[in-house]
């Protein structure tokens, strides 16, 4: 590709993500390439080296028969490595060795010899490092006898600085025995039986390529082994050459350019550029190099340097299982980076996103037909199969352009806003100013955390515990964007603000930043369309309001002037009638909203009074509530004028015909909006026992003639009938508990010295735990009698004969001996389509396979009867704890035998109708349509002269509202 990075090519082609890699990696591969992976020779005349054995004396050269017994005496079997182990196992290695200790060289000449085969060695194998940096360090004596071998293996690093291994073999005659060493695709072979008679030769490769000594045929190979070591010293690089600088220097330029002017991450925001040779940890660093990765990445480190790219050495770590059943087919495949390495060998606390769209060179990516680093092989599993692990490793380069140096460091997989927030602290004291490096790098890490998606979901709403993951995400992320709107504030950088506004919604101390931002430029009026906009973000009325409030707080922190205030309140309330004639629809949370925007505004502007009341009177229960709680706050303590008391009991009065426990239907809201704002809906959309306690509470507080706690308790008793097993058990229950402890206080009342319960109090606590066993509890799961499932859509002939058994009404299971094509085949149609009903598995223990499915209706009716049985005995255990309470309402006195015996039962069946007994939980016709007006009439007759009281609870006698007889 000569020429590329060019501007005349670049006008001619538009520069994509593909090509901008191309054009990289040919510029890498056109570096000098010199040296080859392996080298191999015979010795010249070669020195008798007077090898002498402890305990033996003199070994004579060539090896005879009894010396060779001799030194198989003072020998141990070779180990090996195999993981984090190093085991024996001639299965594959079956040599001698000796250690350095036990043998020694009596020629002087020896040592030079070896040292004129290192010279070699560092020419052949292409090393710059410099020759005197380079040393053979002796590791081991090595006799292969008569079918002795070792299979294909990488030497490990047994020292620190070792690059590579030199194989010198000794005056010994063999056949076979020959070394093949594979690197990249490519083969070498040193096969030192031509000369073993009477001749000395010598192999080195570097320390990551595969090789394999075959199994000896004839005779005994004796050799000498040695580690070589790359001192820690290294001589400077040699100046690069001009062009080729010029050149890579205007691709990786372009690369820059394209990645700044790139939309939705069309180019990968850093580059992966594979090594040749594979190194340790503590290797992987440009003075541990080997041939052309050291000249390539030094090259490449010089120019980046130049023009501000930084690179980074890592290693990527790919697992692929198998089973060794199914011809090798991967069934899954994981990729990642082990760790990441500076330039110099320190490591780094990162580990990047790895994507195979982000590795320039791509040839062999593909690593199924290499030989993997490790393998892990569990044998036959019976229905499991022979499951495989293989597992192959990169060495690789990472080139980061300058402005994506943020998204290495904070593009860690998964949740690291404390990464991001580390990374935000280091701008805290660096120069922000417009068109600076720094501004770029700081306004890259806003884009990263604005785009970063929060993967929530609204269905699992109801788990505790991931709903406190949702939180503590939303609670650092609100963090992060807080740090950046203060330090966008202290640099005045409206570009920011512009960037981020659709995001300021989700912290308050963002906006109060943003408060202060235009109470010192005085920009009110300025920025009065993009103050719309940014609050207009939020689809909800509260986040708006809210909004306004915090910003509104950054303007008083900076003590505005008096032009800013007003224009601001002007601007407040033009938004203010606009969102409140805008909204078809209000929410839970905007209930208290609107209470705080009645409560500020209303006495300056009835206009904004008149549009509230109306927006309350469309409204669903849990808004009604949340109006009627926050305005209470509001007015405790209050005279009860007809400012605070209109309010309160016209929207009181739209309980009793409209009163429910939870909003049915959820308002559509965008992913966006949801996963950043909204909380989980049992704290969104409906009445929490909280909640109920206190609105009984304004009830009694509200002084409707004809209304009180007691009359809202008969309407939420109407109510009961419509509510969800999870409210049942969630909110229902705990109110209930609280009702027989006491704890309710808009429901004491004192009348003389005798208490009873009154029956609007016992009518709601029979129909309550009514609700709860038959909604929560639910009836008693019952075992299936019909076995018969839906067919499935295919009617081809293996799978009309499974039709054939789904439809059986009696048969629980079937099993279908078939090949690997008609089981995928069976697999596709049949596996993850059952809803739970029937599950599908191989047989791997036979030949041909059998592809089983069972029905599961045994197994689903136990679960289901375990979960029913565990509903019943929790539901009973809190009862328990009800009944104990001294002078409650939950006993057999207060209820009667009948009614006590069958709440206690817990289940739906002891609920049921019997002969002679009247159903629970139906409350009179009458009583259930009874009015306001005719509930008051008959409250103020039966409560004369009682007086309430919070000091405790004692029930007065009231009005039979439910037949019990």
């Amino acid at each position: 590709m000569p020429g590329a990075g060019s501007d005349v090519s670049e006008k001619r082609i538009p520069l994509t993500a593909e090509r901008a890699k191309e054009n990289i990696a040919y510029e890498l591969d056109e570096i000098d390439e010199s040296g080859s992976f392996a080298y191999a020779s015979e010795i010249k005349p070669a020195p008798n080296p007077g090898l002498t054995v402890e305990g033996i004396g003199d070994i004579g050269l060539p090896l005879t028969q009894r010396d060779a017994e001799a030194l198989i005496s003072k020998c141990r079997l070779s180990p090996f490595g195999r993981g984090s182990e190093t085991v024996v196992d001639t299965n594959v290695r079956n040599s001698f060795e000796l250690n350095p200790s036990q043998f020694a060289f009596r020629n002087p000449a020896w040592s030079a010899s070896i040292d004129a085969i290192v010279g070699i060695v560092y020419a052949e194998l292409g090393l710059t490092c410099g020759r005197q940096n380079v040393i053979a360090e002796l590791y081991k004596l090595l006799l292969y006898e008569e079918g002795a071998f070792f299979k294909s293996h990488q030497d490990s690093e047994k020292t620190r600085g070792m690059f590579g291994t030199l194989v010198v073999c000794l005056p010994s005659e063999h056949q076979g025995g020959a070394v093949l060493l594979k690197h990249n695709k490519h083969e070498y072979t040193f096969d030192s039986s031509k000369t073993s008679s009477f001749g000395t030769s010598f192999a080195a490769w570097y320390s990551d390529v595969f090789h394999e000594v075959q199994r000896v045929t004839g005779g005994r190979r004796l050799a000498l082994t040695y580690n070589l070591v790359q001192k820690a010293v290294s001589t400077p690089q040699k100046a690069p050459d001009g062009d080729k600088d010029i050149r890579l220097t205007n691709v990786l330029q372009a690369y820059n350019k394209a990645v700044n002017m790139a939309k939705n991450d069309s180019f990968p925001p850093y580059l992966i550029y594979r090594l040749e040779h594979k190194y340790s940890r503590h290797g992987l660093t440009i003075k541990g190099l080997k041939g052309d990765d050291e000249k390539r990445i030094k090259r490449l480190n010089a120019v980046c340097e130049k023009i501000g790219f930084d690179i980074y050495l890592g290693s990527v770590k790919k697992t692929l299982h198998r089973d060794d059943d199914c011809d090798d087919e991967v069934f899954d495949r994981d990729e990642g980076f082990e760790y990441i390495n500076g330039i110099d060998g320190t490591a780094i606390d990162v580990k990047p996103t790895y994507s195979k769209r982000y590795v320039i060179n791509t040839d062999g990516y593909e690593t199924e037909d290499e030989e993997a680093d490790e393998e892990e092989h569990a044998g036959y599993t019976g229905n499991e199969g022979c499951p495989a692990e293989y597992i192959y490793r990169d060495s690789v380069a990472l080139i980061v352009p300058p402005s994506r140096r943020v998204d290495l460091l904070v593009s860690e997989q998964g949740d690291n806003y404390t990464k991001i927030m580390k990374v935000l602290d280091s701008f805290t004291s660096q120069n922000l100013e417009k068109g600076s490096y720094n501004y770029d790098q700081f306004v890259r890490l806003l884009e990263i955390v604005v785009a970063r998606q929060d993967n929530y979901h609204r269905s699992y709403y109801w788990y505790s515990s991931y709903w406190a993951d949702i939180e503590k995400q939303k609670r650092q992320k609100r963090e992060c964007l807080e740090k950046i709107a203060k330090i966008a504030a202290d640099w005045d950088l409206p570009d920011v603000w512009e960037d981020i506004k659709a995001e300021f919604r989700l912290a308050p101390k963002c906006l109060e930043a943003f408060g202060g931002f235009l109470a010192r430029n005085k920009a009110v009026d300025e920025w009065d369309k993009a103050l719309q906009e940014l609050l207009e973000s939020s689809p909800r009325i509260d986040s708006r309001l809210e909004g306004l409030e915090s910003i509104n707080t950054g303007l008083h922190n900076e003590e505005a002037s008096v032009d800013v205030a007003c224009a601001f309140s002007l601007f407040t309330l033009r938004m203010l009638k606009k969102w409140l004639s805008e909204f078809s629809s209000v929410r839970q949370t905007d209930g208290k909203a609107l209470a705080d925007v009645l409560w500020k505004h209303s006495h300056e502007h009835p206009d904004i009074e008149k549009a509230i009341m109306e927006k309350i009177q469309e409204s669903h229960t849990t808004v009604l509530v949340a109006f009627l709680i926050q305005w209470a706050e509001y007015s405790t303590g209050e005279t009860l004028t007809d400012r605070v008391r209109q309010p309160l009991q016209s929207t009181m009065k739209l309980l009793w015909n409209s009163f429910e426990f939870e909003l049915p239907v959820y308002p559509k809201l965008t992913s966006r909006d949801f996963g950043n704002r909204d909380p989980a809906p049992t704290e969104r959309d409906v009445l929490t026992s909280e909640d109920l306690i206190r609105v009984l509470d304004v009830a009694n507080r509200a002084e409707i003639d004809n209304f009180d706690a007691f009359g809202l308790l008969t309407v939420m008793q109407i109510a009961l009938q419509n509510v969800s097993s999870a409210y049942a058990k969630e909110h229902l229950l705990p109110l209930l508990s609280q009702i027989v402890k006491r704890a309710v206080p808009a429901l004491e009342t004192v009348q003389n010295s005798t208490s009873t319960v009154p029956e609007e109090v016992k009518a709601f606590l029979i129909e309550g735990l009514t609700t709860v066993i038959k909604k929560h509890i639910g009836p008693k799961p019952v075992r299936s009698t019909n076995l018969s499932l839906p067919r499935g859509s295919c009617n081809c002939s293996d799978c009309s004969q499974v039709n054939s058994f789904l439809a059986s009404s009696t048969k629980k299971q079937f099993d279908f001996p078939c090949s690997k094509k008609r089981r995928a085949h069976l697999h596709s149609m049949f596996t993850d389509r059952a809803n739970g009903k029937y599950e599908v598995e191989t047989l791997r223990n036979s030949s041909p396979n059998v592809w089983r499915i069972t029905k599961t209706f045994d197994k689903i009716y136990k679960t289901r009867l375990q979960e029913w049985t565990s509903r019943v005995n929790g539901l009973k255990e809190e009862l328990g704890k009800l009944t104990s309470v001294r002078g409650g309402p939950l006993n057999e006195e207060a209820l009667g035998s009948d009614v006590y015996e069958r709440l206690m039962s817990c289940t739906v069946e002891g609920l049921e109708e019997r002969k002679g007994r009247k159903p629970l939980g139906k409350a009179n016709a009458n009583a259930k349509k009874r009015k306001a007006d005719d509930v008051g009439k008959e409250e103020n007759q039966d409560r004369a002269g009682v007086k309430k009281t919070r000091s405790g609870l004692n029930f007065a006698g009231g009005r039979e509202i439910i037949d019990l007889t």
